[in-house]
């Protein structure tokens, strides 16, 4: 029955059977399966005998668990002269089949649209956020814990608990210019969202939500040791130490442009005295290498060491060292089945710039994201499609056949989550197994 030679072929292309090849990327490995195995938009179709034909209807009504093929289940959503679909709560949808004329340069950002579209008709009331991230801070501490109870918990798990419990979130627009929907500040353990969010379906808000707490716990937070200033306690740059750390900061990095200074000390001077006007906790710079995103950022590491020398701020705890990332496992798969970089063995390494980091975040936010569809499960087809929303770009033109590194992380991470294979009623790949 020709039911034997799908199951094989679904053997042949498991993570074992690919050890023996080389991969080429995560993109042309999915074209390929899709090819091979006669998918097209709405599911695979093979020429299966009529034993086998409650298989194949079945198969025909499921896509395979691609962000295009199911967003392309329902296209009929979304008219292609449309920007953004509008909802009657007064949230908005970014159309990716979008193909008319902007009425937004090209260089404007996504949530500097989205605070125009709110001038036109409101988004929904900040404390519906606010109610948001505290479901979603909840489910994170469940994916943590496990159901054990707080006394019986590792002391790894009681860190991670701590750290997620500090961090606050807030809604502050002096983000939005940026382009980011929102950002989680490590020196003050605050979330800061540009209020553009609250144009955002709900469920567009929960994989974000959930990325920027997986912050506070990432490979690099996790791996760093957290301070608090002590109790009282009170810094302000005087205006020698600002020359003496922006001279340093200049000679440290001599081709970063005036505004990129500029802005970097500026950054540097809002993070500390946030940090010493709250009863906030942070990770202490100096733990981490000198150099973030090829920025070396020495002379602020000099600063914290004197005040910690000082004793204005003091060790919390440890972190937890690399070998123990309750990551790690998912870390290796994605090696395995999707040819991502190799964790390094240093924090030094693994921090020199955003990749892990944005990968720990990326993998916490898939784990939490499917516990919180399995609570509160999406209703309609737009509630779905809406746990996307952030993760795609337009998928016409230069992007018709790439996908940009959130809707490759949708594809690998998020759709390894049963959860959310079952949100989608999708086919997975054999690869697609990695939480």
């Amino acid at each position: 029955m020709n039911i034997f030679i799908l199951l094989f072929t679904l053997l042949i292309n498991s993570p074992m059977a690919a050890k023996g090849r080389k991969r080429a990327n995560p993109y042309t490995d999915f074209i390929n399966f899709m090819s091979e195995n006669n998918f097209t938009t709405g599911g695979p179709l093979s020429n299966m005998n009529q034993e086998c034909s409650e298989l194949r209807e079945a198969s025909v009504q499921r896509p395979v668990c691609n962000t295009r093929e199911i967003l392309g289940k329902h296209q009929d959503l979304f008219p292609e002269d449309q920007e953004y679909i509008h909802f009657p709560d007064g949230s908005v949808l970014k159309n990716v089949f979008f193909s008319g004329q902007s009425n937004y340069s090209p260089e404007t950002k996504e949530t500097m649209k989205v605070l125009d579209l709110m001038k036109k008709t409101s988004g929904r009331a900040p404390q519906t956020a606010i109610d948001t991230f505290e479901r979603v801070r909840s489910l994170f501490i469940e994916e943590i814990t496990n159901g054990v109870e707080p006394q019986s918990l590792s002391e790894d798990q009681k860190l991670l608990v701590e750290r997620i419990s500090k961090v606050q979130f807030n809604i502050n627009d002096e983000f939005c210019e940026g382009g980011v929907w929102a950002a989680f500040e490590n020196l003050t353990y605050n979330i800061n969202a540009c209020s553009a969010i609250l144009k955002l379906p709900e469920h567009a808000m929960i994989p974000l939500l959930a990325h920027e707490l997986g912050h506070s716990v990432d490979f690099c937070g996790m791996s760093s040791k957290c301070i608090g200033h002590t109790h009282n306690s009170k810094v302000e740059l005087t205006s020698q130490e600002q020359n003496t750390i922006r001279e340093q900061f200049m000679r440290d990095n001599p081709t970063l442009s005036q505004s990129r200074v500029d802005s970097t000390f500026s950054n540097f001077q809002l993070s500390l005295n946030e940090f010493f006007s709250s009863n906030s906790r942070g990770h202490e710079l100096d733990f981490l290498p000198n150099s973030r995103g090829g920025v070396n950022i020495q002379a602020f590491e000099n600063y914290l060491e004197g005040l910690k020398s000082k004793g204005v701020v003091n060790e919390i705890d440890q972190g937890i060292p690399i070998e123990r990332s309750p990551l790690t496992s998912a870390q290796k798969c994605l090696e395995e089945n999707f040819h991502q970089s190799p964790i390094p063995s240093t924090i030094s390494e693994m921090c020199a710039d955003t990749t892990f980091s944005e990968r720990g975040a990326q993998i916490w936010s898939a784990k939490v994201t499917g516990r919180y569809v399995e609570q509160y499960p999406p209703i309609s087809t737009s509630q779905k499609l809406a746990l996307m929303e952030v993760s795609m770009a337009s998928i016409k033109g230069k992007n018709a056949n790439n996908w940009g590194t959130k809707e490759q992380d949708f594809n690998t991470i998020f759709l390894s989550s049963p959860q959310l294979r079952n949100v989608f009623n999708c086919t997975p790949l054999p690869t697609q197994s990695c939480l």
